[in-house]
């Protein structure tokens, strides 16, 4: 189903329930806004060393460094995600279930996903993730 035109305008309003394997009750998440996804890309790749053609210098980047980058910005992520009715932050999303946090499939547009049999994004419009759930 196509996003409508009152998604679109209710921006980081729009929310969706969510059912999480794990948890009885289903999460209500929402869309990160533009800013928020900036923040999560600084996050990411804070510890990537790149050379001067945008191209990652693998000869001094630490791996161990980026992946814990990568964790941080998957768990700064979420917790905006799940910042409907309160706040969340990101030491609270580390402290969910093992499981419930799987890392995304190789695209552009989805930072994170939830364990769940539906298909959502954090990154994108709810209705419209393209990324899939284990």
């Amino acid at each position: 189903m196509p996003i409508t035109k009152e998604q679109i305008l209710k921006g980081k309003r729009y929310t969706e329930e969510v059912k999480v394997k794990g948890y009885d009750e289903p999460f209500l998440v929402r869309p990160l806004t533009d800013g928020e996804y900036a923040e999560v890309k600084a996050v990411a790749l804070r510890n990537t060393r790149l050379k001067p053609d945008g191209s990652i210098d693998w000869e001094s980047t630490q791996i161990a460094d980026v992946t814990k980058s990568q964790a941080e910005a998957r768990f700064l992520t979420v917790s905006y995600g799940l910042s409907v009715d309160e706040i969340w932050a990101p030491e609270d999303v580390k402290v969910l279930k093992p499981g419930t946090l799987t890392r995304p499939p190789k695209s552009p547009t989805c930072l994170i996903t939830l364990r769940s049999p539906l298909k959502v994004s954090l990154r994108t419009p709810l209705s419209r993730c393209q990324s899939r759930l284990v």
